[in-house]
């Protein structure tokens, strides 16, 4: 099965949180990674796929990786 979703990532956040879903449907996550040669979205990946319950590599970016 696949799921796309919007995600407002938020680095340098304090923790690691899933924040919830802002009034434009975009799912808003911090986490407390830098932005540094991708430490913040594989610390997403990780919280996402804990949240969801499946395998760190059952989760992807597949747009937006750098911004």
């Amino acid at each position: 099965m696949s799921v796309r979703f919007a995600v407002r990532l938020t680095p340098r956040g304090g923790r690691d949180a899933i924040d919830g879903v802002g009034e434009d449907g975009v799912l808003r996550v911090r986490v407390a990674a830098p932005p540094v040669e991708g430490a913040a979205n594989e610390a997403l990946c990780r919280l996402l796929a804990r949240a969801l319950d499946t395998p760190p590599g059952g989760v992807r970016i597949v747009g937006g990786a750098s911004g």
